[in-house]
């Protein structure tokens, strides 16, 4: 074991490591239970949807139990990420085993995600959930946990902490989750299962990769806002359609994935203007390879039940590619800036419209399309305001760097458009009191909308006014989007 380790932390590690071995383990895996179990029984049977499912729960077995050891033994995160992916592929050797136990077709794996049978706290409930083969090698798992933090140089205590973490971790991810998914699904009435636990998946691996790259987490928590309003942007979408239900909330986690990916990008592509500004180190282009392959599988689970969430979640994702990164960098290009963030918005209410493929589009939700896109390009002037001195050492041709550069004050220039964005709030209540007779919702709306406004130039701190206006105008959305459904849809 001792001599293992070593060759590990001989031969290096990459950031591409845990998805090269979850991917090994999800392709052999899917090629075993085809040909070996017990049919049409099992988790999911499309290999894209499949194989993209077993990637991300693997992957997120990788970086939750990298969190839990690296955290108890006190040693580098990468070369723990290392050893436990390749410990993991041990994963490849239950069909093997069960082949041998109960003969082919004789045995299955699937998730338990009823609460009310026996909790397999054995790890092993056959021929149908963990039959032997699984049951093994899950606590050979468990046992070489512990071997590896007791070879790291930790004590009993610690070893003791890994082992039962670890553990913990198995019943979570095949048991308490899925059931969590399970209730969630009949309570809201999703389409399917698996979908609303790779939701939970990816969760879990950012979740890890938090732990072991704190400043992932500081980064995300920071634009929560943005991440908020692309989701609340859905939902309006798929109030427009009038289908606000579970498949919107699906396309509206996929457009948030995207609108994290967003942020993070940011934050590397902006890392030197940043940097000049005094707000500390920014993202690696391995934290950005990190989390951005963590998404790969997380879409693939998605592509069969909400294959149009899916695509557009991609689109928002490339077109927010171009707006970053050289050579094209469109956030530096004025007013082209604003006209794509103008686009991404589109992106998410289109995405809500076609939770459930809805094959032709209205006028009049062209139209209220058109003006979502209209006034997401006014509000998102207002949050350069903040970055006015870093974005004029950048280069970033932001509003108030061209008004500056004309005679125009930053305050003088904010004004206007605060004006703007306030008159492209107050649509939404406005066509509610005319054309549906929401006096109470469009009341609501219109103190949320003056909430948006207001706070960017009454609290000292911008960039904590900037996140408490993007949490309000989330909210707005939100609730114009439940008015708007209650009032029938356009």
């Amino acid at each position: 074991m001792q001599s293992f380790i070593g060759a590990i932390e001989r031969r290096g590690v990459s950031p591409w490591t845990p998805l090269v071995a979850a991917t090994f383990i999800a392709g052999v895996r899917v090629v075993e239970e085809h040909l070996l179990i017990y049919v049409p029984r099992g988790i999911l049977r499309d290999p894209v949807v499949w194989i993209g499912h077993i990637t991300l729960f693997y992957l997120a077995l990788v970086w939750c139990i990298t969190a839990l050891v690296s955290t108890v033994a006190r040693r580098d995160p990468r070369l723990v990420q290392a050893a436990v992916a390749a410990a993991l592929c041990l994963g490849v050797v239950p069909p093997l085993i069960d082949l041998a136990l109960y003969g082919a077709g004789g045995f299955g794996y699937a998730y338990q995600p009823f609460l009310d049978q026996r909790l397999p706290w054995t790890l092993h409930a056959p021929p149908m959930f963990l039959p032997w083969g699984e049951t093994v090698v899950l606590w050979l798992t468990v046992g070489l946990v512990g071997l590896y933090v007791r070879l790291s140089g930790a004590g009993w205590g610690r070893t003791a902490v890994a082992v039962v973490g670890h553990y913990a971790l198995i019943l979570c991810f095949l048991v308490l989750l899925p059931a969590a998914a399970l209730g969630l699904m009949n309570a809201t009435g999703a389409p399917e299962i698996n979908a609303l636990v790779g939701v939970c998946l990816l969760a879990a691996v950012w979740l890890g990769q938090g732990v072991v790259r704190p400043l992932l987490l500081r980064r995300l928590g920071a634009r929560v806002g943005q991440v908020a309003v692309a989701g609340a942007l859905t939902l309006a979408g798929a109030a427009l359609a009038g289908r606000l239900d579970a498949r919107a909330g699906m396309a509206a986690a996929a457009m948030m994935v995207a609108a994290a990916l967003f942020a993070w990008h940011n934050d590397h592509f902006d890392r030197v203007e940043d940097a000049a500004a005094g707000r500390g180190p920014g993202l690696t282009r391995e934290d950005v390879v990190v989390v951005t392959s963590a998404a790969v599988p997380f879409w693939l689970t998605l592509s069969q039940a909400h294959v149009w969430p899916m695509l557009l979640s991609l689109l928002f994702l490339a077109v927010g590619f171009a707006y970053h990164a050289d050579p094209l960098r469109l956030k530096c290009v004025f007013p082209l800036s604003y006209k794509t963030e103008a686009f991404l918005a589109l992106l998410c209410v289109g995405a809500g419209l076609l939770a459930h493929e809805r094959p032709v589009l209205t006028g009049a939700q062209a139209l209220a399309m058109l003006l979502v896109g209209g006034g997401a390009a006014l509000v998102a002037m207002l949050k350069d305001y903040k970055d006015l001195a870093a974005d004029r050492q950048g280069g970033v041709r932001t509003v108030f760097v061209v008004c500056g550069a004309r005679g125009w004050s930053a305050r003088r220039t904010y004004a206007l458009v605060a004006v703007l964005s306030g008159a492209a709030l107050a649509v939404p209540p406005l066509w509610l009191i005319i054309a549906r007779g929401a006096v109470g919702a469009a009341a609501l709306l219109a103190a949320l909308a003056s909430g948006v406004l207001l706070a960017p130039v009454t609290l000292r701190r911008t960039s904590l006014a900037w996140g408490v206006a993007l949490g309000c105008l989330s909210v707005y959305l939100v609730a114009g989007a439940l008015a708007l459904q209650r009032a029938g849809g356009v």
